[in-house]
C-alpha cells in the first residue's frame, strides 16, 4: 500500500494526536501501562495479531515483521517477553507458528476499542473541518 501524503499541518496534528491517543489506550488496555516507548513496539505486534484475527488470517512471526517493517527476531523477542495477562497465544501448524490473542471477551481490551472509535471520529471531525 502506498502511503498516504498528508500535507497540512492541521491535517497532520490532527492524525497525530489521534494515533498517539490510540497507542495510550491500547498501552493501558493491553500491557498495563500508557506510558510509550517499549509499550508502542509491543502495542505494533498486538495490534497486528489482532488484525490478522480479524481478516480471518492468523500472523506468523514473519508475517508480523513483513507488516511492521521489523526483524522477526525482534517479533519473536517481543511475543516472549510479553506479560501472559496479554494473552498472546502460539498455535502450531506443522512447522508454521501462528499467534493470536484472546480478547473476545475482556471488557478492558472492548473499553479500549470504544474509546479508540471515539479517538477516531474526533480526529475525523477535526480532518473535515475547513482550512482557514
Amino acid at each position: 500500500m502506498d502511503p498516504i501524503r498528508v500535507t497540512r499541518p492541521r491535517h497532520r496534528a490532527a492524525i497525530l494526536r489521534a494515533v498517539i491517543g490510540i497507542m495510550r489506550l491500547d498501552g493501558e488496555a493491553y500491557q498495563g501501562t500508557s506510558r510509550l516507548g517499549p509499550a508502542v513496539e509491543n502495542s505494533l505486534i498486538i495490534q497486528a495479531i489482532v488484525l490478522g484475527q480479524a481478516d480471518g488470517r492468523p500472523m506468523t512471526a514473519s508475517d508480523i515483521a513483513g507488516y511492521l517493517g521489523v526483524p522477526r527476531s525482534t517479533v519473536i523477542h517481543r511475543i516472549d517477553r510479553m506479560p501472559k495477562r496479554i494473552g498472546v497465544m502460539r498455535h502450531k501448524r506443522g512447522r508454521r507458528v501462528e499467534y493470536s490473542i484472546a480478547i473476545a471477551n475482556d471488557p478492558k481490551v472492548i473499553a479500549a476499542l470504544v474509546e479508540e472509535c471515539k479517538a477516531i471520529t474526533v480526529a475525523c471531525r477535526e480532518l473535515s473541518k475547513p482550512d482557514t
